[in-house]
């Protein structure tokens, strides 16, 4: 009977080192597997990036080509903005010194058209001068 249980324990022993083995292999099978698919995640997730980063600098690129484009712009427009502030004060200006010269060939006094058009003395005396060579001439 002690032969028949040491046998019966060494194909005990026997059937679950083979059942141990078994599971030792199915688990590196399982382990390969998981690797396989985990690697090629790994090599998709870095082809995105690549991709994004390459996009991500064709953007930085092109924002700095509108950056370019957007500070010529804010340029011109102050620039346009400056002539045409120039060419109101200029209009207004030659309406005063028109309002100035009509005041003065009605004879106003130098002192009124001086306060009225909103002009310098020395202005307003060049246009009286100017006026009495008109009146020789």
């Amino acid at each position: 009977m002690n032969a028949a249980v040491i046998q019966s324990t060494t194909n005990s022993l026997t059937v679950a080192t083979i059942v141990m083995a078994v599971m030792v292999l199915l688990s590196l099978a399982a382990m390969v597997v998981m690797y396989r698919h985990f690697h090629k995640i790994s090599l998709q997730q870095d082809a995105t990036i690549n991709r994004l980063r390459s996009d991500l600098n064709a953007m930085c690129s092109g924002s700095v080509g509108v950056g370019n484009r957007v500070d010529k712009l804010e340029k011109k427009a102050k620039l346009l903005s400056r002539r045409q502030y120039l060419y109101e004060v200029r209009q207004m200006q030659d309406k005063n010194y028109e309002r100035a010269k009509n005041m003065i060939n009605r004879g106003e006094a130098v002192e009124k058209v001086i306060k009225e058009c909103k002009i310098t003395r020395t202005e307003a005396e060049l246009i009286l001068l100017a006026n009495r060579m008109n009146r020789v001439a």
